[in-house]
């Protein structure tokens, strides 16, 4: 069996396409509700389902801020900038769109947040990246000054 240490390039590339992959789907997320039906309409169409879980102001605000914090958190998953604080950003986002999905707090759906639900696969890459970090490919290499670590066992 081949250790950690010999497949180290290889797990930096699968992190850079997890990366990559979900930082994408970001980006194209929330500009799609931003070329599609708009901000305002859109926080308009989901205003009352998000007012059973934030306060009417906050909800307002949250829905409109909403595709800019997923372009924002797309382009550092892309870039590897930040990553695992961009990871737990999505993550938060996911868990957000997962409420939006299967239901309120008061009436949580399970069957709408099937085993292969998108968002939650997307949630799984996202809590990977916070814990793993992006990887030698992006930015965050160049700030540390020196090799990203994929996982603990590199170390070995």
């Amino acid at each position: 069996m081949a250790s950690t240490k010999s497949n180290g390039g290889l797990t930096h590339l699968m992190l850079l396409l997890a990366r990559v992959a979900l930082g994408a789907w970001f980006v194209l997320h929330g500009y799609g509700i931003l070329d599609g039906v708009g901000r305002e309409a859109y926080a308009e169409l989901h205003l009352a389902h998000a007012r059973e879980l934030l306060p009417a102001s906050m909800a307002r605000t949250y829905l409109v801020a909403l595709p800019y914090a997923e372009i924002a958190t797309g382009a550092m998953l892309v870039f590897g900038i930040l990553t695992r604080v961009a990871g737990l950003l999505g993550a938060i986002l996911l868990g957000a769109v997962l409420l939006g999905v299967t239901g309120s707090a008061f009436h949580f759906e399970p069957a709408a947040a099937a085993p292969f639900s998108p968002e939650l696969v997307m949630l799984a890459l996202a809590l990977l990246l916070v814990a793993t970090g992006g990887g030698n490919f992006g930015f965050d290499r160049r700030v540390t000054g020196g090799k990203a670590k994929a996982s603990a066992k590199d170390d070995e």
